[in-house]
């Protein structure tokens, strides 16, 4: 029979100190949604993120296109634990792409802010392990070049340009690409393609030269100069048109977090954020070509 063995309490104690299970807060913000150091309990609110996996299956079988789903609950109920969750399982199971838009500037145009959060969102890794702008602009080039319909993964064609040691001649492949696509494809405005083909770039200025320049921001003369592009592109045009060469590849899961807080009011129409959002989700709605705009808040 074997006796039960029981740790000193000093040992326990000095455990305890180096692995306290009550140390992180409890709450989660966007550092554990996006962290790879993420603990799931699948228990906990599954029945939220099953619905958004399942109007992911609908879309990819045919039932519709997009829909919007809108998750209510009291504070501290695992919101954003449910976005947490969506997001790892979609980089586990490349089920769609996943955008979090969170930490909202009552004051300042949320079209300008969505902007800034799309292109951030997409330069996190997915499903691949590379950006998700790697994703897509291999798809893309996928899409419009011969020689490349062949490639299984982004990682193929980000290794051909690493191993690529002449900057002239990456630029060239840049170019080559955007002509294709935009040849090949219905563009409002090619400089988006060409942006997005540059997040393939080895070079780790440029990439992130282009994904702010996505996201809306200006551009330091000798950035926009090497990029072929204009100093700045902020407009919610540009939205539309990442959104609709996102859905021409990929599902796209948008969640709207932090929509609850009480004093955020904008001083100059008197309008909560939540209604602000509302009027946004209201035009990508009508503008995402395939995917689920998920929004959750504090059950009233």
């Amino acid at each position: 029979m074997n006796t039960a063995q029981i740790s000193p309490l000093d040992q326990i104690n000095q455990t305890l100190k180096e692995h306290n299970p009550f140390a992180k807060p409890p709450f989660m913000n966007v550092n554990d949604v996006w962290g790879d150091g993420f603990v799931d309990f699948p228990a906990i609110n599954a029945h939220a993120s099953d619905l958004v996996f399942k109007a992911l299956q609908n879309i990819q079988n045919g039932l519709y296109t997009t829909t919007s789903l809108l998750i209510t609950a009291q504070d501290g109920t695992g919101k954003t634990h449910v976005i947490g969750r969506i997001r790892h399982q979609l980089q586990k199971n490349g089920q769609g792409l996943f955008v979090y838009v969170n930490q909202h500037n009552v004051n300042h145009p949320i079209k300008e802010q969505f902007q800034q959060k799309l292109a951030i969102s997409l330069s996190k890794n997915g499903y691949y392990g590379v950006m998700q702008w790697q994703e897509i602009a291999t798809l893309m080039a996928k899409d419009c070049h011969p020689k490349l319909k062949n490639l299984r993964n982004p990682q193929q064609l980000l290794t051909r340009f690493t191993n690529e040691s002449n900057q002239t001649r990456v630029n060239g492949f840049i170019k080559k690409f955007t002509e294709l696509y935009c040849n090949s494809q219905e563009v409002e405005d090619p400089d988006i393609v060409q942006a997005i083909f540059w997040t393939l770039s080895p070079n780790q200025i440029y990439r992130s030269s282009a994904i702010k320049w996505l996201g809306g921001q200006e551009l330091a003369e000798k950035f926009y100069k090497v990029l072929d592009l204009p100093s700045q592109n902020q407009s919610f045009d540009t939205v539309i048109e990442i959104l609709k060469i996102i859905g021409n590849y990929k599902e796209l899961v948008i969640c709207f977090d932090e929509l609850d807080t009480v004093e955020a009011i904008n001083t100059e129409n008197n309008l909560h954020i939540s209604v602000i959002i509302a009027g946004l989700i209201k035009d990508l709605f009508e503008n995402l070509k395939k995917g689920v705009i998920l929004s959750v808040i504090m059950d009233s």
